[in-house]
């Protein structure tokens, strides 16, 4: 029974395969050139249809299972002037369709390539208008229209398109140097100017309001200051300008780990001298660890003023709000003895553990203004005057990893209460000139630079809380007042004890206030 069954069924779907086959048509052809070469990879597509193919290395193509009727067949190619013709399909039948294409087999094999910056004038990056042919130094640029594409919604993921540099660890928001380190040329290198003026920031910076990036290597970055700091070179933002033109753009980006970032760009021509634009973004994530999370809202307004056809002006200014919980930095050294782990995979690092909690958050607030006057003083000489005023601060809980005693499995977790404020004032005027002596053309950059950096520190001392395994393992130490060992809860801020010591005299007798840290563990 079972055996004739099957045969039935066999014999139903072959008997329905030769009627499908029956009331369908083929259609087959050549695909030449013009000098009469078979043109392969040559796209076939019968319009308003599902029915395809494509031409194989002998130009020769076949689309089986095509419905009786009228259609119109299309052979379209890169670099290929589509053509179009129709043809009729009988069931059962097979229709022969040729083309013959109006490139020869030479054109069809050559490649184009074209930029779309191919010599264009940089302002910035020699502080003198040289054009890329012109210019000696070594740098690389990473412009908005990159980032776009890519879907970049951080500034550290837009590095990684240029050559020679590589993070070392990212933006940890403490005070003084809390951007992202990175390796350049052997040097440390952290993203500090804007628009070629210091842009301090503890935090991190939000490529919502980024026209360009430029990564300046070596020497070239003494015109910036670079040799006090950063010997390898300097990272340099370049913001985004208003132009005479009405435009803008929103968007919308979302992805794992409850990333949600929302931006506009809107630019608005205020007269014929005056135009301004508005760069704002709002932006929520948070870890594939077991804590983390990062909540900021940027807003860039900036204008442009041509008051003559020599004299124009322009001011931009840039605010911040940024919370976030850092993972600390993870230090399997004491700094002096030899590694023992030269990898990721021979430390066995927990990727996933955070060493740390939501609740221990830092937030770096800060703004930076810039003016600039530009004056045509000649057809050889131009003047420059800048001025950039800035202020970063880190508020919150910082922490690290150490390992305080070499050679054995545990290292030290450190906390410290950042409470600091650094204020910037830069002032530049240059003057640029464009000149010849006899039939030497001259360049030449004159300027000078007042920087000044003011810092308010009222961060807390160090605490060391506990001790870890790169597994998570942790060890905690006893309480100070009742030598009880902490025990393994929540990761919490600190608090304020008062007390009372006993006094140096009888009538010493004050209260004191202890800050203690209470980081209970979990």
């Amino acid at each position: 029974m079972t055996r004739f069954l099957f045969f039935i069924s066999f014999l139903v779907l072959s008997v329905n395969s030769i009627y499908a086959q029956q009331n369908v048509g083929t259609i087959r052809g050549t695909i030449t050139t013009s000098d009469g070469k078979p043109a392969s990879n040559v796209t076939i597509r019968i319009e308003k249809s599902k029915w395809g193919g494509i031409s194989d290395e002998n130009g020769t193509f076949s689309i089986s299972n095509v419905r009786p009727g009228n259609w119109q067949v299309k052979a379209t190619a890169v670099a290929v002037e589509s053509q179009e013709k129709t043809v009729t399909v009988t069931a059962g039948q097979t229709v022969q369709l040729d083309f013959i294409l109006k490139e020869n087999s030479a054109q069809l094999h050559e490649i184009i390539v074209s930029s779309y910056n191919r010599n264009k004038e940089n302002r910035v990056v020699a502080k003198m208008p040289l054009k890329n042919l012109d210019n000696p130094q070594v740098y690389s640029t990473v412009s908005a229209e990159i980032m776009k594409q890519q879907g970049i919604v951080n500034y550290d993921d837009a590095l990684r398109n240029v050559p020679g540099i590589s993070r070392t660890w990212e933006s940890t928001g403490r005070a003084g140097d809390g951007a992202a380190y990175f390796a350049l040329r052997g040097f440390e290198a952290q993203p500090s100017l804007i628009n070629g003026l210091p842009g301090l920031t503890s935090g991190n910076l939000d490529p919502a309001d980024i026209e360009e990036i430029q990564v300046i290597k070596g020497p070239s970055a003494t015109l910036f200051g670079g040799s006090f700091y950063a010997y390898g070179g300097m990272i340099n933002t370049i913001t985004k300008k208003p132009y005479f033109d009405f435009g803008g753009e929103v968007g919308y980006s979302f992805g794992s780990f409850g990333l949600h970032r929302v931006t506009a760009d809107v630019n608005v021509p205020l007269s014929k001298k005056v135009a301004m634009r508005i760069n704002t973004a709002y932006h929520s994530e948070k870890s594939f660890q077991d804590a983390g999370m990062k909540k900021s809202f940027f807003l860039a307004p900036s204008l442009t003023y041509n008051a003559t056809d020599r004299l124009s002006f322009q001011v931009m200014a840039e605010v911040l709000d940024e919370k976030r919980a850092v993972a600390p930095v993870f230090f399997h050294s004491d700094r002096a003895t030899p590694l023992r782990y030269k990898t990721i995979s021979e430390l066995n690092l927990n990727n996933y553990l955070s060493f740390t909690s939501n609740e221990l958050t830092i937030k770096n607030p800060r703004y930076n203004i810039q003016a600039q006057m530009l004056y045509k003083l000649s057809d050889k000489w131009n003047s420059q005057t800048v001025v950039s005023n800035g202020r970063v601060k880190s508020d919150g809980i910082y922490s690290y990893i150490w390992d305080d005693a070499a050679g054995d499995e545990w290292y030290d977790q450190y906390f410290h209460n950042e409470n600091q404020r650094t204020s910037t004032l830069d002032i530049q005027q240059n003057f640029n000139g464009d000149f010849k002596i006899g039939k030497l053309r001259n360049r030449l950059l004159i300027g000078v630079d007042y920087f000044r950096r003011h810092v308010v520190d009222k961060g807390s001392g160090w605490a060391a809380g506990r001790s870890v395994t790169a597994q998570g393992d942790v060890r905690y130490y006893a309480d100070p007042w009742s030598g009880d060992t902490i025990g393994p809860v929540a990761l919490t801020k600190m608090r304020s004890i008062t007390c009372c010591p006993v006094p140096a005299t009888p009538t010493a007798i004050s209260p004191i206030v202890l800050i203690v840290p209470i980081f209970q563990m979990s």
